[in-house]
């Protein structure tokens, strides 16, 4: 999956964006294994050989789809920390106040394909089912899609839940920023683990039947477990009439507020992009002014230069032309113009009229003749005549 902006993604499949958003499926990690070890008689190898009870499932046929079906019980979601993926479940009444949108659909191992669907979960109750306070629902599988599955459940091979689940989040550790706190997840600090507090649930996106989950709770339950919500108070939710369209709008209400969230970060971005664009806008102003005033007198000395270049001859077409055409065109027609001035009018001294010094004329002055001296106007004697002699 190439990775998108803002998302950052670890081994474990978390995914976190800037804005605070997260994304998880809870398989068992590798490295929560280890923790694994610690479930004892819960863990599938245990229920097998301990005789311990499962809840009997109910078997029973869909109205609508003529589909023939086996329900369990299943512990969700546990409020509690998971290791392995650094995620903390325990905030508050997180997972309380979610627990509608735990309705979801279920399927093999986290593949949302139509070929690995296998019923849906309904009637999520908050309980202490599990020794610890949780999300429990009612997982019914259909026999058409999940046979395979029905019989591993029923022999105790599987018993384990998981669900993909979309967050809010805040640092358990405010004081440590970038990789200091990334690198710190699940290591203990001051006293508290490194880990990522959940603080909002946006969406349950699916449940999976799995192997083993990262919730080591998330199990098959016990037959002497009573699936009744812990506060009498709690709304027992059915898929059934209103009921059904209630969930269906409550759903739609967690899919827009994670469109809504998505906005908000566009949003954000953007608006960093206008003012990046606009402080680049700052910064270049004073450079496209410069440019305006270089390029009017590039123009400038080019229509100076055709006149000098053309007299009288010249015409007002052309200045116009070198007023408004392309800039290159213009430096280069105003080379061509100054070349030919230099060649009819090229730069002369004023008193020796020497080329190449102090100033051009747009035509050759005539040297001053110079002033007669007394030898040039004193007249002879031999000019003259007297009168009555030759």
């Amino acid at each position: 999956m190439a990775r998108e902006q803002g998302w950052r993604e670890f081994e474990n499949g978390v995914r976190l964006h800037d804005n605070g958003q997260g994304q998880v499926r809870l398989f068992a990690p590798f490295s929560s294994f280890e923790s694994l070890s610690n479930v004892g008689s819960d863990s599938p190898a245990a229920a097998i050989g301990n005789g311990r009870l499962e809840e009997p499932p109910v078997t029973g046929t869909d109205p609508k789809s003529k589909l023939e079906f086996v329900e369990y019980k299943f512990r969700m979601l546990s409020k509690s920390y998971i290791p392995g993926y650094g995620l903390d479940f325990s905030e508050g009444d997180v997972l309380q106040e979610a627990l509608a949108k735990f309705a979801v659909k279920l399927f093999r191992n986290h593949y949302t394909t139509i070929e690995q669907s296998l019923g849906l979960a309904h009637s999520p109750v908050w309980t202490n089912s599990r020794g610890v306070e949780g999300v429990d629902a009612v997982y019914r599988i259909f026999r058409k899609f999940g046979e395979d599955v029905i019989d591993r459940l029923d022999a105790g091979v599987v018993d384990s839940t998981s669900v993909g689940i979309h967050f809010l989040w805040r640092k358990s550790h405010p004081e440590l920023e970038g990789y200091s706190f990334y690198d710190n997840i699940g290591k203990e600090m001051n006293g508290h683990v490194v880990r990522f507090v959940v603080t909002k649930i946006l969406r349950v996106v699916e449940a999976s039947i799995v192997y083993a989950g990262a919730d080591a709770d998330a199990k098959r339950l016990d037959a002497n477990v009573n699936l009744e919500p812990q506060d009498r108070n709690d709304e027992k939710l059915q898929y059934s009439g209103d009921t059904m369209e209630i969930e269906k709008l409550k759903t739609q209400l967690s899919e827009t507020e994670t469109k809504v969230s998505a906005l908000e970060t566009e949003k954000g971005e953007l608006s960093q992009k206008l003012s990046e664009a606009q402080k680049k806008i700052e910064e270049l102003t004073p450079k496209a002014a410069l440019a305006e005033e270089i390029e009017k007198d590039l123009r400038e000395t080019a229509v100076k230069n055709y006149r000098l270049s053309a007299g009288d001859k010249a015409k007002d077409e052309t200045i116009k032309f070198l007023q408004e055409a392309d800039l290159s065109m213009v430096k280069t027609l105003s080379a061509e113009y100054a070349e030919r001035a230099e060649e009819l009018h090229p730069l002369t001294c004023g008193k020796c009229g020497a080329k190449g010094s102090l100033s051009r004329a747009s035509s050759a002055e005539t040297p001053l003749e110079q002033p007669k001296t007394n030898s040039d106007t004193k007249k002879r004697a031999s000019d003259y005549k007297m009168p009555g002699k030759e």
